[in-house]
């Protein structure tokens, strides 16, 4: 199996240190520590923080191997330098593969090549600042389910918990991607629908668009958001009655059709020159809101015809 490794890129070390105390795996405590094991042991134990007990912390840590017959938590108790083979075999774990299935504990960087996993530091022994670049290196890479290492402990509320600290970053960047910290129990939803220049069902009116939005809190303070949008026309479901009504029946015997001559410009659309209506006048304003896609909206406050504009 391999992993395509793509999307990284390239950090100095002074930019990789400031990533870090951004996502708060360095902090003022252990940029002091001057010993790469110790700092790699905090390392460990705040990947776990999401389990507020240092106890729990410990136990996931004594459940990685280090060597064949030494665990991480037992390896990390001494000093010095970090092993490289030690180190990668943690990170291998760290990833969700499973030694003697994906890879073996006595040749690890054997199974990085194997599993296409990016390159590992040409070095048997880690210093203090190797071991930071390469800890930032694994937290962006593919694990064995193809999520970066770093989105997939954001999943596991590695973030969540640190949304009360007045000094974390909103919004966050880790290695040029965007990162998962917004609250999403505070998600703004709304609906609102926007005029379009086509009346394709020929009421004499403008067709209006309806369009859901969830966008972050901060947002009413004035954050911009980038916006991602989708079609999906069939996101409210479809009127099956009047499908079934109007479709064509196909289930009738087929016909033979002859063969004809006809070039694609005997049967290409040509545009309509129909003027479109008049743009609607706007009388008020109604304001909706959803649970999920596909639920219908219901109203909140205000009564008059709906604003065909996109709010900011």
């Amino acid at each position: 199996m391999k992993i395509n490794q793509f999307g990284y890129a390239p950090t100095n070390h002074q930019q990789i240190i400031n990533e870090l105390t951004e996502i708060h795996f360095l902090n003022p405590a252990n940029l002091k520590i001057s010993d790469p094991m110790e700092l790699y042991r905090d390392f460990l134990l705040e990947y776990y923080s999401q389990h507020a007990s240092l106890t729990t912390r410990l136990e996931k840590i004594h459940n990685l191997m280090a060597t064949e017959t030494i665990d991480a938590a037992t390896f990390t108790k001494a000093t010095g330098s970090v092993s490289a083979k030690a180190f990668y075999n943690i990170g291998l774990q760290l990833l969700g593969f499973l030694d003697g299935l994906d890879f073996s504990l006595e040749a690890p960087f054997k199974g990085i090549t194997q599993l296409g996993l990016p390159k590992p530091l040409n070095q048997s022994t880690m210093n203090r600042d190797q071991l930071i670049d390469a800890w930032y290196r694994l937290l962006n890479t593919r694990n064995k389910y193809g999520q970066l290492l770093i989105d997939y402990i954001a999943g596991k509320g590695y973030y969540q918990q640190l949304l009360n600290d007045s000094d974390f970053k909103i919004p966050l960047f880790f290695n040029g991607k965007a990162q998962a910290v917004f609250n999403t129990d505070k998600l703004i939803r709304e609906v609102v629908y926007v005029e379009s220049s086509l009346d394709s069902d020929h009421d004499g009116k403008r067709d209006l668009l309806k369009t859901n939005i969830i966008r972050p809190a901060e947002t009413n303070e004035g954050y911009q958001a980038p916006v991602i949008f989708t079609a999906d026309p069939y996101a409210q479901g479809m009127n099956e009655k009047w499908s079934e009504k109007f479709s064509h029946d196909n289930k009738r015997p087929l016909k033979r059709k002859q063969p004809n001559h006809l070039t694609y410009q005997d049967v290409e659309a040509q545009p309509s020159n129909v003027t479109p209506p008049k743009p609607r006048k706007i009388n008020g304003r109604t304001t909706k809101t959803f649970t999920h896609q596909g639920s219908e909206p219901r109203t909140l406050t205000g009564s008059g015809p709906l604003v065909p504009r996109l709010r900011p």
